[in-house]
């Protein structure tokens, strides 16, 4: 009985609720990224089927913080979510973004559930821009690199941004064929 009552509490202690998404939220996604951020909490971007994306902020028991869909146009898709957790409730999205005729790689920050300084980087006609990767060395320096496709020429390129997503340099890697 002893160690019945002992088990039972040592339970208790370490039982955390956790609230989840709905099922038919969850089911619907295509693509996630997630981040942990210094409170033991996490951070989600998810693809939606309708090509939007949803920001879930849980907290460090797993219950939901914060939920928001970005609603973009018709015509435009979201897509490969990617994120990176600054500090202090502060978060650097990317992914891409893309029309009939081209695509690029969209940036914006997500700070205490308002979302700022958006930007759209290489959204030149006719160029298929994909794969965004972001790095981040403090909230000044920031890394995306990403493939693209201009024609039948493909490449990669690496862009280091600043805090106001402003590029400072750009450097273009040509993919070589030889091993």
């Amino acid at each position: 009985q002893v160690l019945f009552l002992v088990c039972l509490f040592l339970t208790g202690i370490q039982a955390q609720p956790l609230q989840f998404i709905d099922k038919a939220d969850s089911t619907t996604s295509n693509a996630v990224d997630l981040v942990g951020n210094n409170k033991g909490g996490w951070f989600t971007l998810s693809q939606t089927k309708d090509s939007n994306f949803q920001i879930t902020v849980f907290d460090h028991c797993g219950k939901v913080d914060a939920c928001t869909k970005l609603n973009i146009q018709a015509s435009l898709k979201l897509s490969t979510p990617q994120l990176a957790y600054i500090g202090q409730d502060k978060y650097l999205i990317a992914g891409t973004i893309e029309n009939s005729t081209s695509s690029g790689i969209i940036l914006f920050y997500y700070e205490n559930g308002v979302i700022s300084q958006a930007k759209v980087i290489g959204a030149a006609n006719n160029t298929r821009n994909y794969n965004p990767v972001l790095s981040v060395y403090k909230d000044d320096k920031i890394l995306l690199g990403f493939n693209y496709v201009s024609g039948s020429f493909g490449s990669s390129r690496v862009v280091l941004l600043d805090k106001q997503l402003n590029v400072r340099w750009s450097k273009h890697i040509q993919q070589e064929s030889h091993i």
